[in-house]
């Protein structure tokens, strides 16, 4: 069934798939096994939490885009994450405003010259955010895992509108204990931000943000 109220980061991450939760530090070594840690739904930078309607657990979204595996499908949104006749669902080209700013990942602006991404032809946007929504995953993986990717579509109401006041973007930002893994510090809505939809596999941790307004 979807979940449009109450929803936790447990929720969403349920609705990717990872079921299996554990604990940080176990009372036993033999229960220190792989799994989902904690899961949280918070605002670009802050422990805030976003307006409820920034996510939900899906059945479905249109006719056509439906959950993998499993009945339901995890969405974020620096709209409202709703399909038409859904609880809460706005007009993306109406839009929706809920009132928070805050600065963009330091990790990713230090990853990427102290910028957030924008196309050549349009001028460079401030680090500001607005409207944004997280989902922090920690998880213990499995001691033969090589890697881990999720799908996802990406998708921006701002075509055939480019370089306007404000951008959609998508982050997957990843760090890890394991020695040798660097942080992933990428735009996953890249290389098609300015199109409709975009429809990718990417690394764990996703998070929606409005870029800031240009000036």
């Amino acid at each position: 069934m979807p979940v449009f109220s109450g929803q936790s980061g447990l929720t969403l991450a349920q609705a990717l798939d990872l079921c299996q939760t554990t604990l940080q530090s176990p009372p036993l070594p033999s229960q220190r096994t792989w799994g989902l840690i904690s899961a949280e739904i918070l605002r670009a930078t802050s422990a805030a939490v976003p307006n409820n309607v920034q996510s939900a657990a899906l059945s479905q979204f249109g006719s056509v885009i439906v959950p993998q595996a499993n009945a339901t499908m995890a969405a974020i949104s620096s709209g409202t994450a709703r399909d038409q006749g859904d609880p809460g669902y706005t007009d993306p080209q109406t839009g929706f405003n809920s009132g928070s700013s805050e600065s963009a990942p330091a990790a990713f602006l230090a990853a990427n010259g102290g910028q957030v991404y924008s196309s050549p032809s349009c001028p460079l946007p401030p680090t500001t955010v607005y409207d944004a929504v997280r989902l922090k995953l920690r998880i213990r993986v499995p001691t033969n895992a090589n890697g881990f990717s999720f799908k996802h579509r990406y998708f921006t109401a701002e075509w055939p509108d480019v370089c306007i006041s404000y951008n959609d973007h998508l982050l997957c930002l990843l760090t890890s204990l394991s020695p040798g893994i660097r942080p992933t510090t990428t735009s996953c809505s890249i290389p098609c931000p300015t199109r409709s939809r975009c429809r990718r596999r990417s690394s764990i941790t996703a998070q929606a943000a409005r870029r800031a307004r240009r000036t």
